[in-house]
């Protein structure tokens, strides 16, 4: 009887002994949804199509191309994903990115990525955040040759964390994201004080933003 008793009663912390690093993990998994809003920059590059608006231009002092960066604009982010075991996580995000060129040009960016993302927890509820992304960018420009247009696009994450509360962290994220086969034609810029008309054929930017992660489980 006396017996049967200690075996049970090591069962059941044999039990409870494996759950504990189950739990643990667990704390680590599951769904998540996370906000951010920040500033974006953009450089864009590419040849001139025209000569300088309202005015000629000696055919030797035409540069080869121009390398010009709008304001600085806004952008905001919206994500869910999920926690795998381990240090690996992935989500689905929707991003708007918005910058001024010029009294006539505006370059925005609506994307739709999935990202991968590896976490290195640093104690006390601290962690930083590494990974990449693919998905498309709907680039809108105006000017001369205003349209939209999808392009394909990856782009480079890295992120700082603070867990404040067991569902709830505050995160610093820069992303650099870039669009292939970028073609804005039409695009008005300025350049030694004279506006000018070319063709972005080379798109980056670069967005630094502050947000928050909700854990759902």
């Amino acid at each position: 009887m006396l017996g049967t008793v200690v075996l049970r009663k090591f069962a059941i912390a044999v039990c409870m002994t494996a759950a504990l690093p189950v739990a643990a993990q667990a704390a680590n998994h599951g769904f998540y949804a996370s906000i951010d809003a920040g500033a974006v920059a953009q450089k864009l590059s590419g040849p001139f199509t025209a000569l300088p608006l309202g005015g000629l231009l000696a055919l030797d002092s035409v540069p080869p191309s121009v390398d010009q960066s709008p304001d600085l604009g806004w952008a905001v982010f919206g994500a869910a994903g999920m926690r795998f075991e381990g240090p690996f996580r992935a989500e689905a995000e929707i991003g708007y990115r918005a910058s001024t060129l010029s009294a006539a040009s505006d370059v925005d960016h609506l994307t739709v990525m999935a990202n991968l993302l590896y976490d290195f927890p640093l104690g006390k509820g601290f962690a930083l955040s590494i990974g990449g992304g693919i998905g498309m960018d709907r680039i809108s420009w105006t000017g001369q040759g205003s349209d939209n247009a999808w392009r394909f696009a990856v782009q480079g994450l890295v992120g700082a964390s603070y867990k404040v509360s067991d569902h709830l962290a505050i995160d610093l994220k820069y992303r650099y994201m870039v669009p292939t086969g970028a073609n804005l034609p039409g695009l008005l810029a300025i350049r030694n004080g004279v506006g000018y008309e070319f063709t972005a054929t080379d798109v980056q930017t670069h967005t630094v933003s502050l947000g928050l992660t909700f854990d759902l489980d």
